[in-house]
């Protein structure tokens, strides 16, 4: 009888195991990808809602590489560590890079360990490794319209950045 429980035991465990290893490489819902519940799309008139005046607003006119056409690019800045890209007034890139309280819809900060990714999103589409700085790209099920990068610094999330992928 004790033969037959351990076996179970051990089936049950090892079916578990592959379980949640097919869940955590399904990817990531694409309605979980904010930063500071800013999500890209957004416009200028809902980031303020949100965060009041910005401190900085940086606009510049670029040239697109793909046609040559114009287009506006504004930079807006809610102190040092907390920034927003628009392109022609619509959010397409979102960064916090210090501990200013800014979170993922899941709650994930800078300073977080880098296992809490693991934790919360399962392994990344793409990992790299820049000069001692490791990098972790998360993409959502069956879209490569957006990307969630995380940048890690001896353990710990130092930057995060919620962007369009080109």
């Amino acid at each position: 009888m004790k033969k037959i429980n351990i076996l179970l035991f051990i089936s049950i465990f090892v079916i578990s195991f592959f379980m949640l290893n097919a869940i955590s490489y399904a990817g990531i819902s694409s309605s979980r990808f904010s930063i500071g519940g800013i999500k890209l799309g957004n416009n200028l008139n809902q980031v303020k809602k949100m965060y009041g005046q910005p401190k900085k607003i940086e606009t510049e006119m670029k040239n697109s590489i793909h046609d040559g056409s114009k287009y506006e690019l504004k930079t807006v800045s809610y102190g040092s560590s907390f920034k927003i890209h628009l392109m022609n007034g619509v959010v397409i890139s979102v960064t916090s890079s210090g501990k200013n309280g800014i979170k993922t819809r899941d709650g994930i900060k800078v300073g977080d360990p880098e296992i809490r990714l693991a934790d919360v999103y399962g392994q990344p589409s793409q990992s790299f490794s820049d000069n001692g700085v490791q990098m972790y790209v998360y993409e959502p099920n069956g879209e490569n319209s957006s990307q969630f990068i995380f940048q890690i610094k001896n353990g710990k999330i130092s930057e995060m950045t919620l962007t369009t992928s080109y």
